[in-house]
Parts: C-alpha cells; sequence; structure tokens
C-alpha cells in the first residue's frame, strides 16, 4: 500500500480586496501560504496580466470586473501561487466582462470579440488589445494551483457564459458562474516533462480529481441546487469517465472538492438541512471531510468562514429582520472541503466501504479541517477565511 499526504486549502479571495476596502494581493498569498498547502483553490480571482489598464466604458477611462474590484492588471492565481511555492496553475474565468460605471446596480458588459485567453503570445494579446479600441480584458473566476503537475482542466459552466457586448444585471439575474476540474497525478510530483507530453499519456500512477466551485450567492434558492445538482452529477459521471478513458483505468478516480458554497450549514443557532451543501453532501459517494478525522479535538467542524461583515441588503439572502438597510451578516460557515469516492460495488451503487471513505482500490481521510483564523491578516485580507484540510490518500498496489 502507498500513500499521499495533502494539504488541500480552499479560499475566496475577494479579487484582493480587503474588508478595509484595500486592494493588496499579497495579504490574501500569506494567509494563504500560511496553511502550508500542497494544492489551493481560490474563488473571486482575477487574472488581468494580459493586457494593460486602458481605456474602457468606465467613468474614469479604467477597468473593473465587478464593482469591488481595484483596477489593476495583476495575474493574482500566479502570485499567490508563487508565494505558497506551488509551481504548477490553472485558471478559468468565469466573467470576462468589465463593470459599467454610474449604474445603480451592478451592471456588467462582456469584453470583446478578441478574447485573450491562456494560450496568446505577448504579441497576440498586443493585437487583440489594439482591435478593440484598448479595452481592457478583465477576467474574474476560479483557480487550482499544485504543487502536483496538472494533467488537464475541464469546466462545468452551470449557465453560458456573457457573450462579448452583452451585458448583465448581476443583481437580477442569474450570474455566471462555473466549477473547474483539474486531473492531478499525485505520484508524479518531480515530473519534469512537458505539459504535452503528460497530457498523451495512457496510465497515470496516482491520479486525483481536484474540483473548485463557487454556487449561487441565493443561499435558499432552487438556483443554488441545481448548480450544486449539476456538479454532483458532472464529478460522478463526465469526470469518471474522463478519468477511464484518457488513462485507460478499470477503477474510479477519487475527486477532492472544495469551493465557496454559499450554503450556511448553521444559521443563527439553527442547523440549515438544504441549498446547495447538503445537495453534494447527501449526494451518493460524497463525504465532508470535517466528519472524517478520528481525533475531533484537532477539528473545528462548526467555526464560521464567512467573518461578521456588512452588505446591503442581505434579508432576502439570509432571512434577517429587514429594519436596518446594511446590517450585519452573521458568521456562517459557508466555505467547504469534500471528497467523492466512486463506488466500489456494482456500477452506481454506493457500499458502507464508500461511506467511509475507500473505494477497494483507494481510501480517502482527513486527518483535520482548519479554518486559518490565527494568522497575521485574515481578518482584513478577504471578507472569507481559508480553510485547510490535512487528506490521506492510500492506494491498494
Amino acid at each position: 500500500m502507498s500513500c499521499c499526504s495533502i494539504r488541500f486549502l480552499t479560499y475566496n479571495v475577494h479579487s484582493g480586496v480587503g474588508t478595509d476596502g484595500v486592494y493588496d494581493v499579497s495579504r490574501v498569498a500569506a494567509t494563504a501560504a500560511a496553511g502550508k498547502p500542497d494544492i489551493i483553490a481560490l474563488q473571486e480571482i482575477e487574472n488581468n496580466a494580459t493586457s494593460a489598464c486602458k481605456y474602457d466604458n468606465t467613468t474614469d477611462g479604467r477597468a473593473r470586473c465587478r464593482i469591488w474590484s481595484a483596477v489593476h492588471s495583476d495575474d493574482q492565481p500566479g502570485q499567490i501561487a508563487h508565494v505558497c511555492g506551488l509551481p504548477y496553475v490553472s485558471f478559468v474565468p468565469t466573467l470576462e466582462a468589465s463593470v459599467v460605471e454610474g449604474e445603480k446596480s451592478e451592471i456588467l458588459v462582456g469584453n470583446d470579440e478578441e478574447r485573450i485567453t491562456e494560450t496568446n503570445t505577448a504579441e497576440e494579446d498586443a493585437k487583440a488589445n489594439a482591435s478593440n479600441g484598448n479595452h481592457q480584458k478583465c477576467r474574474y473566476g476560479n483557480a487550482i494551483a499544485s504543487r502536483f503537475p496538472i494533467l488537464r482542466t475541464e469546466v462545468l459552466h452551470y449557465r453560458p457564459p456573457l457573450k462579448p457586448g452583452e451585458r448583465i444585471n448581476m443583481g437580477s439575474e442569474e450570474q455566471p458562474r462555473l466549477a473547474m476540474a483539474c486531473l492531478l497525478d499525485v505520484g508524479e510530483e518531480e515530473d519534469k516533462t512537458s505539459s504535452e507530453e503528460r497530457e498523451s499519456r495512457t496510465a497515470v500512477s496516482r491520479p486525483v480529481w481536484v474540483v473548485n466551485t463557487h454556487l449561487s450567492h441565493k443561499a435558499y434558492h432552487a438556483e443554488q441546487h441545481r448548480q450544486a445538482k449539476q456538479c454532483a452529477e458532472w464529478v460522478a459521471t463526465d469526470l469518471q469517465a474522463i478519468a477511464r478513458e484518457s488513462h485507460q483505468q478499470d477503477y474510479g478516480t477519487p475527486v477532492l472538492l472544495a469551493g465557496d458554497l454559499n450554503s450556511p450549514i448553521e444559521l443563527l443557532g439553527g442547523w440549515v438541512s438544504f441549498g446547495g451543501y447538503s445537495t453534494l453532501a447527501n449526494h451518493a459517494g460524497f463525504i465532508d471531510l470535517r466528519f472524517l478525522p478520528a481525533d475531533k479535538k484537532a477539528n473545528d467542524p462548526n467555526c464560521p468562514t464567512r467573518p461578521p461583515s456588512y452588505h446591503e441588503p442581505t434579508s432576502k439572502q439570509w432571512k434577517l429582520p429587514s429594519s436596518n438597510p446594511k446590517q450585519l451578516l452573521p458568521s456562517a460557515r459557508i466555505d467547504h472541503v469534500l471528497a467523492y469516492i466512486p463506488p466500489c460495488g456494482e456500477e452506481g451503487s454506493e457500499t458502507e466501504s464508500n461511506k467511509k471513505g475507500d473505494t477497494g482500490r483507494v481510501s480517502v481521510n482527513c486527518e483535520s479541517v482548519r479554518v486559518l483564523k490565527d494568522e497575521g491578516m485574515w481578518r482584513v485580507a478577504s471578507d472569507h477565511c481559508a480553510v485547510v484540510a490535512a487528506v490521506v490518500l492510500k492506494w491498494v498496489k
């Protein structure tokens, strides 16, 4: 039997803008690095590095991706990964758009036709900027960084992305959101071959899917439930099929899933048994890693991940009294780390071994799940706390 210990961290970085309104990527990077992660899943992350901050549709001639964003041309995923010492990074934009300034609501407009991609050369980026009237390509989404090589990335869009020039009211319409999945070979962390050579392999020694998602902010809405169900079915069917076909496996591939589920499991002293979290956690094969550690003292299962902060309005989303238009959002645990264990019985069935984190070929255990609430600038770096899980994967030879 061989095993691999992984520190898996999830963190909503709020575009690098802290609760004090200051844009500082170094603070979220330092907070993430304090968890000593091997893999990180980042939400609300921006990568504008492929173009300079030039003229767009804003009143001051500069562009922002969200109303809370700063104007910048930073590669936030790359900066955070560098500080954490993680050489492999995959970024998937949920939004390629910019804020229309001067509106009462948050109105975004999709980037122009020539969209900048991760594969563009510097010359292609410059050409795209010139052909688009020097519009900045603001990009906001999810990212995964890892010390293990990323073999491939898959994406599930919960709704179609914005088209070039398309407008959306982020307050009244369904926001573009997604799940991204990176296939890692945790048995080949020292592999120095090119990404093309790795993707062409027919066998992987220790394959693991890592999924990063950010569900709808409508905590008690059918929209969030639908997205969570889409994600669960995608993990259990599509990702398993891809791993089997591309790497010629005859067994299932374990999945580590994390993200901002916007789904509190405890709120105002009561247990919330519905929403995106419950949809995922109750799906066959899924396990909340908080409940696996044998040593409960090494765990903080009910520690909130969303510190108290002011938002307006919150009454519809969080069912608070609406007497005060700006009111304190209570602490809530909405950032979660789960695992999916493929069935080890007949196809589509779940066995008792599955419920304990064992597929028959690979088992998943968790030594601890901690909310990083004591590390330096955590209170102001973002409006979320980072969560890190110490996971142990064991393979039967």
